[in-house]
C-alpha cells in the first residue's frame, strides 16, 4: 500500500493498526510526500505484530497518539525506515517489543516521542541507526537494552534527551545494551551505562559526546561489571568519547573527588576505561572536561606521538581552576593487555615534548581489579590542564627509562 496526498488513520479505544498482523504474514507501507498515516485517540500502530509489517517513510508523517510497537509479538518482525518526513509517537516508542525490530533514521528526518525502548522484551532484539534529528519527551528515557539485545548506532545525528530524559544502556542485567558511532546525545538529566558505550569514528577523526546536567548524580551504574567483564567506555577507530556533564557543577573544593563514567561516590571503579580523580587543595570549586581518545587518531598523532608499545587507553584531562596537584585513577582495558606485560601509566609533556612516566601503582581489589594509579600529579600549565594521560603495556619485571 502506498499513502499520498491522503491521510489514513485508525480511531478507537484502545485500538490497533496492525502492519504484518498474523504469524507468516507480510504488510508493507510507504508514505511518500504529504501522506499521512495516524493512530488516533487512544489507538497504537503495531508494525510486525506477529507477522512481518514493513513501513517507508518517504516525505510524509507517521503519527500515533499512544505507542508505536515494532515486532510486538515474539513472532514479529518489524520493519520502519524514516528516509524523509517526521515520525511523531504521543507516548512510548518500541523497537523490538518482543521479536525483532528495526528501525532507520536518515538525515533531515525528525523523530519525536516520549519515551524510547530497544529490546523490551527477554527474547526482543532491537537495532535503530540514527543519522538524523531526535527528541525525547520530558521526564521520559531512552533505554538501550532494556531486557533483551538492543543496539544504537549514531552516524553524526543529534538526540535531544530535553533537559529531564535519562539516557541507559542496558538496563537490567538480562539485557544486553550498546551504544555507537559518533555524533551528539545532548541534555540528558543522567547517563546509567551497565553495558557498553563505543565512540567509532569509523576512520576519520570524531566524537560522540554525551552532555547534560550539571549536577553529581549524572552518572549511575546500576550493574557492577565483574572482573573479567568488558562493559565500559571505549574509543576505537579515530573515535573521540566527550561524556560532559560537568559544565558548570562546582567540584574541586567541598568535593574533591570525581568519578568519570561511575556514580559519585563509588570508590571502586569498574567499568572499562571509567576513571576516578581527586584534586589536591582546588582554589576554587571548577570544572572538569575529559575525553576518551582511540590511540589512532590523527590528532593524537601530531601533537602527542604515541611511545613504541601498545596503548590500552587514552584520556585528556582538564581542570578550569588552580590546584596543587591531583591523584589520577584508572581501570583499564584488560582485554587490551598483552600476555607478560603489566600496565604503566604516562602523561605527555607539552614542553619537553615526550612522554613522562608517571609513579603509578595498583589499585585493583580481587572485586574489582585492573586499576593502576599515579598520585599527586602537579598541572601542566594554562589552562589548568591536568593532562593527556595513558596506560600502555610493558614487560612485566623490564625496567626502561624515558627522557
Amino acid at each position: 500500500m502506498t499513502i499520498t496526498n491522503a491521510t489514513l488513520s485508525s480511531q478507537g479505544s484502545d485500538t490497533r493498526n496492525s502492519i504484518g498482523r498474523y504469524a507468516g504474514s507480510t504488510a508493507t507501507i510507504t508514505i511518500l510526500a504529504d501522506g499521512n498515516l495516524s493512530a488516533e485517540n487512544a489507538s497504537h500502530h503495531y508494525i510486525g505484530d506477529a507477522g512481518t509489517g514493513i513501513v517507508h517513510v518517504a516525505g510524509g508523517r507517521l503519527s500515533s497518539m499512544r505507542n508505536i510497537n515494532l515486532a510486538f509479538n515474539a513472532t514479529g518482525n518489524g520493519t520502519l525506515n524514516l528516509d524523509a518526513g517526521t515520525v511523531f509517537v504521543e507516548r512510548e516508542f518500541y523497537v523490538g517489543y518482543a521479536g525483532k525490530g528495526y528501525f532507520h533514521m536518515a538525515p533531515g528526518t525528525t523523530l519525536s516521542m516520549r519515551g524510547f525502548s530497544i529490546g523490551e522484551g527477554a527474547a526482543a532484539s532491537g537495532v535503530v541507526d540514527m543519522e538524523g534529528t531526535s527528541r525525547i519527551g520530558q521526564h521520559y528515557s531512552l533505554a538501550i537494552g532494556v531486557n533483551g539485545k538492543g543496539v544504537f548506532n549514531i552516524r553524526g545525528g543529534t538526540f535531544n534527551g530535553y533537559g529531564n530524559g535519562s539516557l541507559i544502556v542496558r538496563q537490567n542485567a538480562g539485557g544486553f545494551g550498546l551504544l555507537r558511532g559518533w555524533g551528539s546525545m545532548t541534555a540528558w538529566r543522567g547517563l546509567q551505562n551497565n553495558g557498553l558505550i563505543v565512540a567509532d569514528g569509523e576512520g576519520i577523526d570524531r566524537e560522540l559526546l554525551i552532555s547534560g546536567d550539571n549536577n553529581s548524580s549524572f552518572f549511575a551504574n546500576a550493574i557492577d561489571n565483574p572482573p573479567s567483564g568488558t562493559n565500559g567506555f571505549y574509543a576505537v577507530n579515530k573515535g573521540k568519547l566527550t561524556l560532559s556533564p560537568y559544565t558548570s557543577f562546582t567540584f574541586g573544593v567541598a568535593t574533591p573527588a570525581f568519578n568519570w563514567g561511575e556514580a559519585a561516590g563509588d570508590e571502586d571503579i569498574d567499568l572499562v576505561n571509567s576513571f576516578r580523580l581527586t584534586v589536591n587543595n582546588a582554589a576554587a570549586n571548577g570544572s572538569i572536561s575529559a575525553s576518551l581518545l582511540a590511540p589512532d587518531r590523527d590528532d593524537v598523532a601530531e601533537n602527542s606521538p604515541l611511545p613504541p608499545m601498545p596503548a590500552i587507553g587514552l584520556w585528556d584531562v582538564s581542570f578550569n581552576q588552580d590546584f596543587d596537584s591531583v591523584d589520577f585513577e584508572c581501570r583499564y582495558d584488560h582485554m587490551k593487555l598483552p600476555k607478560g606485560h603489566s600496565v604503566t601509566l604516562m602523561r605527555w609533556d607539552p614542553v619537553a615534548e615526550g612522554w613522562e612516566k608517571l609513579q603509578a601503582y595498583d589499585t585493583g581489589t580481587p572485586d574489582a581489579p585492573h586499576r593502576a594509579k599515579a598520585d599527586a600529579l602537579p598541572p601542566q600549565a594554562t589552562p589548568k590542564r591536568i593532562g593527556l594521560i595513558g596506560a600502555f603495556a610493558v614487560p612485566a619485571r623490564t625496567l626502561f627509562f624515558l627522557k
